[in-house]
C-alpha cells in the first residue's frame, strides 16, 4: 500500500541498529516535525500544476508576474484561470494570429476571423462575439486584449456582435381563381 510523503515518519527510515537509542530517536522526532513543515510549504512551489485549485489571490499574484496584459479584479475564477494559463503561450506566439485566439480565451463566446475567412480586405480581421457583451467594460478588455497581441501589420476592423430580432412574421395573400363567361 502506497503513502503519502507527509505520512511517513523519518523513524520507519532508521533501522534497527539506530532506532533502538534514544538520543537518536529523539532526533529523528524534531526532525520530523520540521521536514513535514517543509514538505507542507513545498505544496505551493507546484502552482502550475495545481491552476484549478488556486485562490484568487494566488492568481492575482500570478498574472502579475507573467504580465497578463487584460486582468480585471471584477473576473470570474473561471476567466482569471484561463488568463493565467495562458499568459505565457500568449507571450510566446505574440503578434500571430493564434496569440489573439489565446488572449481572447478568457471570454469563452468570443472568436477571430481572419481577412480571407469572410472575403475581407488583406491583412485585417475581425472579432466575433457568440453571445450578447454584458457590459462596456468587458466591451473594452476584449478590445485591449487583441490590440495587446495582435501584430503591427494586421487591422482590427471590428467586434461583430449578434443580432437579435424580435416580432412576429406573417404572410397576407389573395387567391383568385374564377371563370369569365359571355353570353350572345
Amino acid at each position: 500500500m502506497s503513502r503519502k510523503l507527509v505520512e511517513v515518519g523519518l523513524l520507519e527510515f532508521l533501522p534497527p541498529s539506530l532506532s533502538g537509542d534514544e538520543a537518536v530517536r529523539a532526533a529523528a522526532l524534531a526532525l520530523d516535525a520540521r521536514l513535514r513543515g517543509v514538505l507542507a510549504s513545498s505544496r505551493n512551489s507546484l502552482l502550475w500544476a495545481r491552476i484549478d485549485e488556486l485562490d484568487e489571490a494566488v492568481l492575482t499574484h500570478l498574472a502579475a508576474r507573467l504580465h497578463v496584459d487584460v486582468w480585471d479584479p471584477d473576473w470570474s475564477l473561471a476567466r482569471k484561470r484561463t488568463a493565467v494559463r495562458n499568459a505565457v503561450q500568449v507571450h510566446r506566439y505574440k503578434g500571430t494570429a493564434q496569440a489573439v485566439r489565446l488572449a481572447l480565451a478568457p471570454f469563452a463566446a468570443v472568436r477571430m476571423e481572419e481577412w480571407f475567412e469572410y472575403g475581407g480586405a488583406p491583412y485585417t480581421f475581425r472579432v466575433l462575439v457568440d453571445t450578447q457583451v454584458g457590459s462596456e467594460a468587458l466591451y473594452q478588455d476584449i478590445r485591449k486584449a487583441v490590440n495587446e497581441v495582435k501584430n503591427v501589420r494586421s487591422h482590427f476592423e471590428a467586434i461583430r456582435l449578434p443580432r437579435e430580432s424580435t416580432g412576429k412574421a406573417g404572410m397576407v395573400g389573395i387567391l383568385h381563381a374564377g371563370y369569365r363567361l359571355t353570353l350572345s
